[in-house]
């Protein structure tokens, strides 16, 4: 509007005869200047603080949004740690031939079932209250797809901790015939996590290049089995189970790999992945 009378602003006097001016109330968030015909001077009102801006600096995201996305993955990498350690229990139930970590193993298999649903139910309030794009919005979906195959993975470690109930008091120097297999998943779990926490696109990307890996130990564990169990027939009831178990162990190297797939689609965006190394099939 135009202004009558004298006053001052910034040092300078303005009256009769001086430039027109305007007053703009700067808004709460954001400033936005439409066109002052009639005014030769714009003077902003109230221009507020960034430093006290509730909302920030990166794209005036809400500091309760970034609250919210860090507890997600807190859920997440909580979730990886549980998981892990819920494997390396049934590797140790398995070596020891101990009944009791083996069942703690099935029994904690519900902390893990929760813990996927608490994380799909933080990441879908997360799309629904905010309407997430781009980079947030593929952190949060990875999330989810995270955790159905680390919940995946715990189901697998309940299944190899039945197994163990199952082969009872049967020589120990038969499961530790897939021992290598094992030490090379939780190795590679251990990977895993170091790569998600750090959102290591070149940890994750070693972790997928070496799949076959896994894949190459569990060959050579089967028919390490197989022979066994041609060698002593009486040993063919617990073969049948480490078959089984050594199965469980090299699907947990796959989906630890699409685990990494997910860092590599959250950081860069990647959705197409060369096909991964097909294992040979045991010799007959």
């Amino acid at each position: 509007m135009s202004c009558s009378g004298v006053f001052s602003y910034s040092g300078r006097e303005y009256g009769p005869g001086s430039p027109k001016v305007a007053f703009i109330a700067a808004p709460a968030r954001f400033v936005h200047i439409a066109n002052f015909n009639d005014a030769d001077i714009v003077i902003e009102q109230n221009k507020p603080d960034l430093k006290d801006n509730t909302m920030s600096l990166r794209g005036f995201r809400i500091a309760k949004y970034d609250d919210d996305l860090h507890v997600l993955d807190h859920l997440v990498i909580e979730l990886l740690h549980t998981t892990r350690n819920a494997i390396a229990m049934a590797c140790e139930a398995l070596n020891e031939r101990s009944s009791e970590k083996a069942e703690i193993v099935a029994h904690n298999d519900d902390v893990i079932d929760h813990l996927e649903l608490l994380i799909d139910k933080a990441a879908s309030d997360l799309i629904m209250r905010y309407q997430p794009i781009a980079r947030d919005l593929r952190h949060i979906l990875a999330s989810m797809r995270v955790a159905s195959d680390l919940e995946r993975i715990g189901d697998t470690a309940e299944s190899i901790s039945k197994r163990v109930i199952l082969l009872g008091d049967k020589p120990v120097l038969a499961a530790r015939r897939i021992g290598s297999l094992a030490a090379l998943v939780l190795a590679r779990f251990d990977h895993l996590i170091e790569a998600y926490e750090s959102r290591s696109v070149s940890n994750a990307d070693n972790i997928r290049e070496h799949d076959d890996d896994i894949d190459e130990a569990y060959l050579a564990a089967s028919a390490d089995i197989t022979a066994m169990m041609e060698h002593d027939p009486t040993l063919v009831r617990a073969g049948v189970q480490l078959l089984s178990i050594a199965k469980s162990f090299e699907r947990v190297g796959d989906r630890l790999t699409n685990v990494a797939e997910q860092i590599l689609y959250e950081v860069d965006g990647q959705t197409e992945f060369s096909v991964r190394p097909q294992g040979k099939t045991i010799s007959a």
